[in-house]
């Protein structure tokens, strides 16, 4: 039995939500598709050709678009909604430290490491008050930017390059200790709120004994 991602049953569950029905046709529209590629090449298309496969036999083809996200600068990634993917951008300069071969081109590639790392750095924060991102959000956003730039650092033995991940370059510790704090608050709360439900029903099954109690002393003062 064939099965579809969850992706494309929620798109397909969206078009059908959205659907119209016009001269007795039903239409649905699906969201528009890209695929993205964190780094392309020479031989990266401009548009792919995707065929849908309905039964009995009948194919339909169309094309999408391609993004090349290194293409585009910090702005751009930002402007096109694609926040998510800014760590990637650190990939850019890759090809550079691969390259690296004296001391001065190394100087150099170390310093393009320190600054793209710290407009990225700017770019995450940002994503705050500019898109909504939670706190929890920005922090993995600069954890997976940290790490992107040790495995290159290190990959390539750039000294200066993993210096930089210290915290107060990356200057991410004060956000990570609000975020711990907020989850500790919000366990310390849900436990408190469960203790004191526990301790609610204890009270309420002491006022009931007592209740009982208190009638059973009226009935036998009203015999008497």
């Amino acid at each position: 039995m064939q099965t579809w991602p969850s992706g494309c049953l929620s798109s397909y569950a969206q078009a059908l939500k959205e659907k119209k029905i016009e001269a007795g046709v039903i239409i649905l529209s699906f969201p528009q598709a890209a695929v993205i590629y964190l780094e392309a090449n020479k031989t990266t298309p401009e548009q792919l050709e995707i065929q849908m496969v309905f039964a009995p036999r009948k194919r339909y083809s169309f094309r999408i678009q391609t993004v090349k996200l290194l293409e585009y600068s910090i702005e751009g990634i930002v402007e096109g909604g694609l926040s998510a993917l800014l760590p990637f951008y650190i990939l850019k300069l890759r090809k550079a430290a691969r390259q690296t071969v004296g001391a001065a081109e190394r100087k150099e590639v170390e310093r393009a490491f320190r600054e793209v790392g710290m407009q990225l750095k700017e770019a995450i924060e940002g994503c705050g008050e500019r898109e909504g991102y939670s706190d929890e959000d920005i922090v993995t956003l600069l954890e997976r930017l940290e790490g992107l730039i040790e495995y290159i650092g290190k990959g390539y033995k750039l000294r200066e390059v993993t210096t930089m991940l210290d915290e107060s370059l990356m200057g991410y510790g004060k956000r990570l200790s609000l975020v711990a704090e907020r989850k500790g608050l919000q366990e310390g709360l849900r436990k408190g709120l469960q203790e004191g439900a526990v301790e609610r029903q204890r009270l309420e099954q002491e006022n009931e004994g007592l209740r009982r109690e208190l009638e059973e002393l009226r009935r036998k003062l009203s015999e008497n």
